[in-house]
């Protein structure tokens, strides 16, 4: 169903991804490849653009959502 269990998003706090799409708040896209598995993704902070192959760290969780750093 898509639904991530709350204590398994919790365990990635910390966990670094790589970015398979640009995450651009504005424009509302982002993905993340994370131990595995894809995931929308956003940036902490919404004037930060972060490319595609570059490593993010996981910062916290929104709903479905991983909100990460550079």
């Amino acid at each position: 169903n898509g639904i991530k269990p709350q204590g398994f998003a919790i365990q990635l706090i910390g966990e670094k991804g790589i970015v398979l799409v640009t995450i651009n708040n504005l424009n509302s896209t982002g993905q993340i490849m994370l131990n595995g598995i894809e995931w929308s993704a956003r940036s902490s902070s919404d004037d930060v653009i972060i490319d595609e192959g570059a490593t993010v760290t996981v910062q916290q969780i929104s709903g479905v959502k991983v909100i990460v750093s550079q």
